[in-house]
């Protein structure tokens, strides 16, 4: 890796690490930390996309993988904050200031069926800013949720909605879709789970997982048996 590389070999950077002023960064860092004042209190922060790239980041907390930096002997304090642009972007206002984002790229699917309907962006003022539209956006795919979800006709109440998948790494979208939906939202720590499902199926074929929380008979049986005996007790 390069930015080891500078550490084990250039005495200035040696140095500056020492005394706590080495930053590191790829090369969106440096543009936005440029751009955002620089050395007089520039953002010091990359997106998680180009973070993946460092090696250095946990895919699932979408944070520094400790024991790597740890095995590396990295500090990490020298490396930026990994931040989602479009979370930061929409958390910059409370609202989409009258902006409606309508996502039928490809027609509008369950529960409208119109595969004749068209993407739209209305509501766009002198005022709107990229903020605004980043709100609506990420409304548009609450309203979508709902959508399907209002068309089975709940009414057992409250219930959980549970998410997975790369967008639910938005807390701010999260957030939005609670709040829509009035219920709690639950997310998985391994947000990638059609992955993981798949990964799981071709163990399981392969023979090569052996998982303790996987049901077997024999003791499914037993757990039967006293359970029967524990209830006529």
């Amino acid at each position: 890796m390069k930015l080891l590389w500078l550490m084990e070999n250039v005495d200035a950077v040696k140095d500056a690490i020492k005394k706590g002023y080495a930053i590191f960064g790829t090369i969106d860092t440096w543009l936005i930390w440029n751009m955002t004042g620089g050395v007089n209190g520039g953002l010091h922060v990359t997106d998680v996309t180009n973070a993946s790239r460092t090696m250095l980041m946990n895919l699932k907390t979408l944070s520094c993988n400790e024991d790597t930096l740890k095995t590396l002997g990295i500090p990490a304090e020298i490396l930026p904050r990994f931040a989602s642009e479009i979370e930061d972007l929409a958390a910059m206002v409370e609202t989409t200031g009258g902006v409606y984002f309508v996502p039928a790229f490809n027609g509008l699917f369950a529960p409208w069926w119109r595969e004749d309907a068209r993407g739209v962006c209305i509501g766009i003022t002198r005022f709107t800013n990229k903020s605004h539209i980043e709100v609506a956006v990420l409304e548009s795919m609450c309203f979508q949720v709902k959508d399907v979800l209002d068309s089975l006709n709940n009414e057992k109440g409250e219930f959980l909605l549970r998410v997975d998948g790369g967008a639910t790494a938005n807390n701010l979208l999260m957030h939005i879709q609670a709040d829509l939906m009035g219920t709690p939202v639950v997310r998985p720590v391994d947000i990638e789970t059609t992955a993981l499902g798949a990964a799981y199926a071709l163990y399981f074929f392969l023979k090569m997982l052996e998982e303790t929380d996987v049901p077997t008979k024999e003791d499914n049986i037993v757990y039967k048996e006293i359970l029967k005996n524990l209830c006529e007790a």
